[in-house]
């Protein structure tokens, strides 16, 4: 459903954010049709099993190779970009939880696990909403921690002619018509239940390295994971709209 104007917001942002969200839509749309995502290593999630798929913020846009879409939340801060990516994506079918570390992050990660308890899967972006880039937080092990699923971490390349570079904190990666596009996936990482800080802290580690080791094996090795990779042939049905 779309946003109604805010009493204090102006008719040109609201007017801009109306624009952005509809153009946001059409990104969506014409993407999950005419860009190639492959997959390399993708858990299995035949059996009902539940992940936290863990991603760079610059690499966001991974999200479309991942299986099994409808039954994936992504958490999205509350900001201005936010609210376009969350109700531009939603009508695309990605479902949202909104929520950051900065902002309203406590009630997100309740949803969060409340939803992966459920038998859901969670796609984090997880050195976000503003960085230091390349360091991983830890609520994606909490939520593992607490909603009983495993970690995947995971990493995107597409070809740079391509590519739509933004100019923001994380430099985020958007793939364009006919750009090439692979998705890495590490082995699912454990959390006990009984995990305390210090093996947590362990865990975000582990996932950090694996997460660099990742897109440095996609930099060295991408003509080759593209030959191999699966495609997720998984299209929005969703009908984009202005309101």
């Amino acid at each position: 459903m779309a946003r109604k104007r805010d009493k204090n917001e102006s008719l040109k942002k609201y007017l801009l954010s109306r624009i952005g969200c509809f153009f946001g839509q059409v990104l969506f749309l014409i993407n999950s049709y005419c860009v190639v995502f492959k997959n390399v290593n993708h858990p299995d999630m035949s059996d009902g099993s539940k992940y936290v798929f863990a991603i760079m913020h610059s690499q966001q846009c991974g999200a479309y190779a991942i299986l099994n879409r409808e039954n994936l939340y992504s958490m999205i801060s509350y900001s201005r970009d936010g609210d376009l990516v969350a109700e531009a994506g939603g009508r695309v079918g990605i479902n949202a939880v909104r929520g950051s570390s900065k902002r309203g992050g406590a009630a997100a990660a309740l949803e969060m696990i409340d939803k992966v308890k459920a038998g859901a899967s969670a796609f984090m972006a997880v050195d976000g909403p503003r960085g230091p880039v390349g360091v991983v937080k830890k609520g994606c092990v909490e939520i593992a921690k607490v909603g009983g699923a495993k970690i995947v971490p995971m990493a995107w390349k597409t070809t740079p002619l391509f590519t739509f570079t933004v100019n923001s904190w994380d430099k985020l990666q958007i793939p364009v018509i006919h750009s090439k596009t692979v998705s890495l996936y590490g082995e699912p990482i454990e959390v006990p239940s009984d995990a305390n800080e210090e093996q947590m802290e362990e865990i975000r580690l582990k996932v950090e390295n694996e997460i660099k080791r990742l897109n440095d094996d996609l930099d060295k090795n991408f003509k080759h994971y593209y030959k191999i990779g699966v495609v997720n042939r998984h299209k929005s049905k969703s009908v984009v709209s202005w309101f």
